[in-house]
């Protein structure tokens, strides 16, 4: 996802820690370590690149069952 997005970011929360690394298309553009208060879990969020992608819209149901069909595995 991260080569075909003009931004991804991901940060990763466990046993009291992050880790957290930004993209721009593709390109790691920063990177970050460091202790936290949050429960243990993942955070993900991207834009689309619209070089790529000219006309693109989300279907929030389907990506809602996506997510918890990835979730059960």
């Amino acid at each position: 996802v991260n080569a075909l997005s003009s931004r991804f970011a991901v940060k990763s929360f466990r046993d009291g820690e992050f880790v957290e690394a930004s993209f721009a298309k593709g390109e790691l553009i920063e990177e970050n370590k460091g202790k936290s208060s949050e429960p243990n879990g993942t955070y993900v969020e991207f834009i689309p690149d619209p070089e790529i992608f000219k006309k693109y819209r989300f279907q929030k149901e389907f990506i809602s069952k996506r997510i918890w069909h990835y979730a059960y595995l």
